[in-house]
């Protein structure tokens, strides 16, 4: 009889866990805060799954297509970065932020002349000191290194 008792218990056990899961969801806010924290501790993979849920949830999230614009940079994924950033922007991403991402993506895809070309025309909503090294490093990247130099010093 008592093991019948056991069986019992640990199937009420079960459904109560599995009924917790049903009602307890974690917001896309939440997911998009833990892939931060993932991608942070290089676990890319991890925060990738998170921000995928939390477009699922949430396709239209610009905090989660920026997350999955960092996520698809260190990765190396760059068509989808560049695809994450646009549709962020989209939908009403922080400018600043989307620029800083725009910077570092063009810097590593090789893009100089076009990031030269987004700085001259103030496309990028970046400050000055870190507009003068996108610069320097644009210039640096296209082997123009007296300009480079040049424009540091200023």
């Amino acid at each position: 009889m008592s093991v019948n008792v056991s069986r019992t218990r640990v199937a009420a056990l079960c459904v109560v866990a599995l009924l917790a899961g049903c009602t307890s969801r974690t917001t896309p806010e939440a997911r998009i805060a833990h892939a931060d924290q993932l991608l942070a501790q290089g676990d890319y993979g991890a925060a990738l799954v998170e921000v995928k849920n939390a477009l699922q949830d949430k396709p239209d999230s610009a905090a989660a297509l920026l997350a999955l614009a960092r996520i698809s940079i260190a990765f190396g994924n760059f068509d989808s970065a560049e695809h994450a950033l646009n549709d962020a922007l989209a939908h009403g991403a922080d400018r600043a932020t989307a620029s800083t991402l725009r910077v570092e993506l063009l810097r590593l895809k090789g893009a100089h002349q076009e990031l030269l070309k987004q700085l001259d025309a103030k496309a990028l909503d970046i400050d000055a000191p870190h507009a003068t090294l996108a610069r320097a490093q644009a210039l640096a990247g296209l082997q123009r290194c007296a300009e480079a130099i040049d424009g540091a010093r200023r």
